[in-house]
């Protein structure tokens, strides 16, 4: 019994959507954090640059998350 392609898709959304929202929320989790360590504000677009500072590859998928939340895709840093 094989599963139509629809189901496949739909099956596929789902798996994103949640994953998507498990990231959302650990997003603004850390905002929480970092805002009552530094005592300022915090966006995506600024959580970006702790995540950039870890790895190359690191940073892409925080450049891909931000953007779909609405924060700013920064240019990489080619200095560093």
């Amino acid at each position: 019994n094989i599963p139509s392609l629809d189901n496949v898709i739909r099956s596929i959304r789902n798996l994103f959507k949640e994953t998507f929202d498990v990231i959302l929320f650990q997003i603004n989790d850390f905002s929480k954090t970092v805002q009552s360590e530094h005592g300022k504000p915090t966006t995506p677009s600024r959580i970006f640059v702790f995540g950039a500072r870890t790895s190359s590859q690191q940073s892409k998928r925080w450049a891909i998350l931000v953007s779909q939340f609405g924060g700013q895709r920064k240019p990489d840093n080619k200095a560093r």
